[in-house]
Parts: C-alpha cells; sequence; structure tokens
C-alpha cells in the first residue's frame, strides 16, 4: 500500500503579547506527528501545519477510514500545541479553521482520488439579532436576577463554545434553584415548552447532557468531555432559551413554571436547521459563522498556498434558510 503524508491547517493568534511564538520552532509529538508554523507580517497571527503519514489505498476517498485516523490524530496535535502555547504565554491562544482544511500528499507522483472531494457541509452556527427590552425603564422587575444579567453578561465575552454554554445553562440554574437531571427532566423542561419556540424535552435533556460533559471532566457521568464542537449547534437555541427565562420567569430563584411577558423576541430559531420565524414588519438579521465540521473551529480569512503533488477538499456549503412570517 502507497505512503500518503496529511497536513492539517490552521491558524493561531493571540492578541495580548507581541513575542509569544517563535516561528521557527517546531514540535515532534506522539504517533509520528510534527507540528510547524508559517508567519507573515502580522505577528499576532500564524498558520499552523500538523504533518503525519498514513498508508492508504492506491485511490483515496476522504471518508477512508486511515485517511480520517491520520487527520484526527493531526487536529489532536494542533490542539495540544494550542494548548502548549496558551501555558507557555499564560494568554489566551486562538485556534480558527483555513481553506483548504487538510491536503495529501505522496513522494511518488500525485495521489488519485477516488469519490466527491466537494465537502457541502459546514458547521453554520446562525446569529440572530434579538429584540431586548429597554432596562433603563423595566430595571425594578429584573432587579432579583441581577446574578444572572452577570451570567448572560459573562458568557457575551466567550467565543462560541463550550464556556458560553455553561454560562447560559447556569442561569436555568439561577432561575430555578435546581441543578442536573432535576432541572432538565422538570421545571425548566415545563417553562420552556409552555413558551411555544418548539422546545422538547429530547433537546433540553441533550443540553443538560453537553453541560454536563462540559462543566466535569471526572468522566463520572459521560463518557467523553464536551468541547466546543458539542456546544456550538445548540447556542442559538440555547441563547434564545435564557432570554425567555431571564425576562419571562415570574419568580426568581423558585421551582415555579408561571410566566409573566416582558420579551417577546421578533426573530427566533426553530427546532429544524435553518428554520426561523419572523414577526411581520419587523426588521430581520440573521447571520451565519461558518464551523469546521471535523472540529468546531471557526473558519478564519487565511487560506493555504498549494503547491506540488496533493489533493485536498474544497468547501461549497450552500445556505438555506427558510423563513416563516407570522403576525
Amino acid at each position: 500500500m502507497p505512503t500518503y503524508h496529511l497536513d492539517r491547517f490552521a491558524t493561531l493568534s493571540c492578541d495580548s503579547q507581541k513575542d509569544w511564538l517563535d516561528p521557527s520552532q517546531a514540535f515532534q509529538l506522539g504517533g509520528g506527528v510534527q507540528v510547524f508554523f508559517q508567519s507573515g507580517q502580522d505577528k499576532s497571527i500564524v498558520s499552523v501545519i500538523a504533518r503525519t503519514s498514513f498508508e492508504g489505498s492506491e485511490t483515496l476517498a476522504i471518508d477512508d477510514s486511515e485517511l480520517v485516523k491520520a487527520r484526527e490524530l493531526a487536529e489532536a496535535a494542533l490542539l495540544i500545541v494550542k494548548d502548549l502555547l496558551a501555558l507557555k504565554a499564560r494568554s489566551d491562544i486562538r485556534i480558527q479553521a483555513c481553506k483548504p482544511m487538510f491536503a495529501v500528499f505522496s513522494e511518488n507522483g500525485m495521489p488519485r482520488k477516488a469519490g466527491d472531494w466537494q465537502m457541502k457541509d459546514a458547521l453554520l452556527l446562525p446569529k440572530v439579532e434579538f429584540k431586548t427590552i429597554d432596562l433603563t425603564k423595566d430595571l425594578s422587575s429584573m432587579i432579583d436576577r441581577m446574578d444572572a444579567i452577570s451570567l448572560f453578561s459573562e458568557a457575551m465575552t466567550y467565543e462560541d463554545g463550550i464556556g458560553k454554554f455553561l454560562n447560559f445553562w447556569k442561569i436555568f440554574e439561577n432561575a430555578f434553584a435546581q441543578g442536573g437531571f432535576a432541572l432538565s427532566s422538570g421545571k425548566l423542561t415545563e417553562f420552556l415548552i409552555t413558551g411555544g419556540y418548539d422546545y422538547t424535552a429530547e433537546e433540553i435533556e441533550q443540553w443538560r447532557t453537553i453541560r454536563s460533559a462540559g462543566a466535569h471532566a471526572d468522566l463520572k457521568f459521560a463518557e467523553r468531555i464536551a468541547f466546543d464542537i458539542d456546544a456550538i449547534p445548540h447556542l442559538g437555541r440555547l441563547e434564545q432559551a435564557s432570554l425567555d427565562v431571564l425576562f419571562n420567569k415570574m419568580k426568581w430563584w423558585d421551582k415555579g413554571t408561571d410566566r409573566r411577558q416582558m420579551w417577546t423576541p421578533t426573530t427566533f430559531i426553530r427546532r429544524e436547521r435553518g428554520h426561523f420565524r419572523v414577526k411581520k414588519h419587523h426588521p430581520v438579521s440573521i447571520q451565519f459563522v461558518a464551523h469546521d465540521a471535523y472540529t468546531g473551529w471557526a473558519f478564519s480569512k487565511g487560506e493555504m498556498e498549494l503547491k506540488g503533488n496533493c489533493i485536498w477538499p474544497t468547501l461549497n456549503a450552500a445556505i438555506t434558510a427558510q423563513v416563516e412570517v407570522v403576525d
């Protein structure tokens, strides 16, 4: 079987330090993975490449098991290096995907493709402008939930991922004075379902599972730790639910499910992917942030320039949105 080399590409950036990385540095990691860097004029961002090798068939399909193993090994190496650099710099290091996501090459000529190497799916996170109330007029009705407002504010400081997810979930815990399975299977589900925003008990229980696996690393109640890629597909609906609870729950720090009507979104994200409901005569702004479907990393503007005999997947993610207009 021929031997192939796989390069997995990403970008790393650090806003807080100038000399956070020596671009001539390289890392040799387990499994025969080498990680090295390419820097440009902007020293705050560098391209990073994880290279590994594998044996494969004469023609390569994008989902061949050995290729997938090599890609996942390279992705794990990129995360290790990102975390080591964050530890060294004692600063936030941001990792982003770039195009193409990876390339495969051989020392014995151009690899041959099998099947379609065009990726039609990216992880698309909808960003909806949720109209909120004027708190300068209604502050007295929110004074009992200032801790939850702080949790929402802190959620906004996170990149899209598990940190933001956990803060939204904490708002539920604070609202109902409950946590864990008792919260998701009981009063939270009852409250959200009565709001009319397509929530289901199964969806809310999935949130709890991700919360448990993302907040705890002892693996007592989960098979693995939850990371950004697990949280990202749920963030739009979870933010929407947290606003519903924050504004519309009658009694705070209470297991009751009585509602008040302080906030109604003029646009809300439905459970079906790419489906939205919009109130008539209200402006709507829906933006989609593309994330790497393999890792959950948001795409940067960077693009690798590839030379030589290599093949790579192209990304052609079409965005289809279905919008229902209601009175």
